[in-house]
């Protein structure tokens, strides 16, 4: 009877502790590296001769020190070559003064599950 009762006492122990242990749900599949470099040329629009130069999965935190979105987001970071309008000219002036050439790189960071631009840097920071 014991026996019996402390087999029953552990069969009921290992249902409910395998019943109540989450399983993981698999990491979501990012979206294709193609899907992100097109949502970064659209966005930074590098003029006609606008190339992909790489694509490399990473995380927002280890790409960038903003806030944008939480570090650990994944994020396709895409580099383009191209002819890059810098964000500003400086203010104007009675006197004009010339702009500075186009940059010829750019970087987006894209994000990996939504395919949603994050950011563009505008020159691509170098390779380190």
């Amino acid at each position: 009877m014991i026996r019996a009762s402390l087999a029953l006492v552990a069969a009921m122990l290992l249902v409910s502790c395998s019943a109540s242990t989450p399983v993981p749900s698999p990491a979501p599949t990012p979206i294709p590296a193609a899907a992100a470099s097109a949502v970064a040329v659209a966005e930074l629009d590098g003029g006609p001769d606008v190339k992909v130069v790489s694509t490399r999965l990473s995380t927002y935190g280890a790409e960038a020190n903003g806030t944008i979105v939480p570090a650990d987001t994944p994020v396709w970071v895409v580099v383009l070559s191209g002819a890059f309008q810098l964000p500003s000219c400086g203010p104007m002036t009675a006197t004009p003064h010339p702009c500075p050439s186009p940059a010829t790189s750019a970087r987006a960071l894209v994000d990996a599950r939504s395919g949603a631009f994050i950011q563009g840097t505008v020159p691509a920071p170098s390779a380190t």
